[in-house]
């Protein structure tokens, strides 16, 4: 089982939502920290809540906006220059612009493509050598979605990214099975009662239905994710579908 004190992880997301709690997990695994968001006043908020409570957890944090290539590749050398390599890279970030298909402006499809799947290539190509050659055992987490697995309307750009992620992983496993040692797992859970859902409440095609739909409950998920990380240099999961089987209704408007 993998130890994960003082691996170098690199979160994206990770001012609210799950990568919000990814952080404060990892921050409780002993983890040398690298926080990304573009929301500069909640991501510093997180590092104080687990500097906090964990003394001597190490966290470095970079507002950037994940839809600019050159700010990706210049928070990566700084990263590179500071740790020399990650151990795990975690793309958590990804944002939703609801529209009908016939109706989405050009723009919008690509800054959705560019935040929820370019960036984590992006990523993967700029540490992946580093990782290779100085991390035991490099592991790319993607946080895909179920939407990966069956669509949904409304909100095609999103549907495509996630796929995508799920066949980035897919080509990380394949072309490093040969070349190296980096691995990567695609988790694909159900809709989590985050921050998140804020984009998509005023749409009635895809919001949650208040006293119907069941959510995923963030901080369960994010532990499960992280004993999952543990685990990987025991288990070769390359993806994971995962939905709660407690009734955790969505309550906002009852």
């Amino acid at each position: 089982m993998m130890n994960l004190q003082g691996k170098n992880v690199l979160i994206t997301g990770a001012s609210s939502g799950l990568g919000k709690e990814l952080s404060l997990c990892c921050g409780e695994a002993g983890c040398n920290l690298i926080l990304i968001s573009n929301q500069k006043e909640q991501l510093e908020s997180v590092a104080t809540e687990i500097r906090g409570k964990y003394t001597e957890a190490s966290i470095i944090t970079f507002c950037i906006d994940l839809q600019y290539p050159e700010e990706i590749e210049s928070m990566c050398k700084e990263v590179l220059r500071k740790k020399e390599h990650l151990d795990v890279l975690i793309n958590c970030a990804g944002i939703i612009i609801p529209e009908r298909l016939e109706n989405v402006p050009t723009e919008d499809w690509h800054k959705v493509i560019n935040i929820n799947l370019t960036a984590p290539f992006l990523l993967v190509k700029h540490f992946t050598r580093s990782m290779n050659e100085k991390s035991e055992s490099p592991l790319v987490v993607n946080i895909s979605s179920q939407v990966s697995k069956r669509g949904d309307p409304y909100c095609a750009s999103y549907v495509a990214s996630k796929f995508g992620m799920n066949g980035l992983t897919a080509a990380i496993n394949e072309e490093y099975r040969v070349h190296g040692k980096l691995r990567a797992i695609s988790f694909c859970p159900g809709s989590m009662e985050t921050p998140f859902l804020e984009s998509v409440e005023d749409h009635p095609a895809i919001a949650p239905r208040p006293g119907v739909d069941i959510m995923m409950n963030s901080a369960t998920s994010a532990r499960m994710i992280v004993d999952i990380i543990r685990h990987s240099d025991l288990i070769d999961i390359s993806e994971l579908v995962f939905q709660a089987r407690k009734t955790q209704i969505y309550k906002k408007g009852l």
